[in-house]
């Protein structure tokens, strides 16, 4: 999933997302979801899923991922997305 769109974004916690490996913490602190940051695989900019999960366990994660793109916000604003 390419995440360039949430770089730059604060976390409840004013931690500014700033790479994928930011992100990816993130999300496995405050949304519960593990993925893996694209750097670990010599690319930047992108984090992978994995789909060899049962469907209804896949989309707790992915409503989990959501809720979690929910809670990041730009420095001038409250929420940066409207999900």
């Amino acid at each position: 999933m390419n995440i360039k769109p949430y770089l730059g974004l604060l976390t409840p916690k004013n931690k500014v997302i700033r790479d994928d490996r930011d992100l990816a913490e993130f999300l496995l602190h405050n949304a519960g979801v593990s993925v893996l940051p694209s750097s670990m695989c010599g690319m930047t900019g992108y984090f992978r899923l994995t789909f060899a999960l049962q469907e209804d366990i896949f989309k707790h994660g992915a409503r989990a991922i959501a809720r979690g793109f929910h809670q990041l916000r730009t420095q001038s604003e409250g929420s940066a997305f409207n999900i």
